[in-house]
C-alpha cells in the first residue's frame, strides 16, 4: 500500500539522497520496499526479526521513521490541494529544503 500512495503522490521510488543510512542499509530496496522491511521487523519481533533488528543502525531506523512522516505530509497536502513550500524533512532535492519539487508541485 505504501508503493500505492507512492505512486498516488507521485514520488519518486528511489530512497531519498538525503537518507544516506536507510540507503546505505537497503542498497537495492526502493523507498517503499526499505520502509516496509524496517516496519515489519519492528512490529513483527520474531527471533529472526530481532536477530535482523539489531544490526540496523538506529540511524537508519530514524531515516526509515523520517521517510514514513514524509509520506503522511505529502499525503495531507495532496488531500489539502497545497501546492506551495514546505520544509522536506528528507533533505531532498539538493537545491533547497523549501523549495516545491516536481513531483509535488502538482499536488
Amino acid at each position: 500500500k505504501i508503493k500505492e500512495l507512492s505512486t498516488w503522490l507521485r514520488v519518486p521510488f528511489d530512497i531519498p539522497y538525503g537518507l544516506k543510512f536507510l540507503k546505505a542499509y537497503f542498497p537495492n530496496a526502493n523507498a517503499s520496499e526499505a520502509s516496509v522491511k524496517i516496519r515489519n521487523l519492528i512490529m513483527h519481533p520474531t527471533a529472526s526479526n530481532r536477530s535482523h533488528r539489531a544490526h540496523i543502525s538506529n540511524d537508519a531506523i530514524h531515516e526509515a521513521c523520517q521517510l514514513n512522516l514524509w509520506y503522511a505530509e505529502l499525503t495531507l497536502f495532496k488531500l489539502m490541494g497545497y501546492s506551495g513550500h514546505y520544509n522536506n524533512r528528507t533533505g531532498n532535492p539538493h537545491p533547497g529544503i523549501c523549495d516545491v519539487t516536481p513531483w509535488t508541485s502538482n499536488l
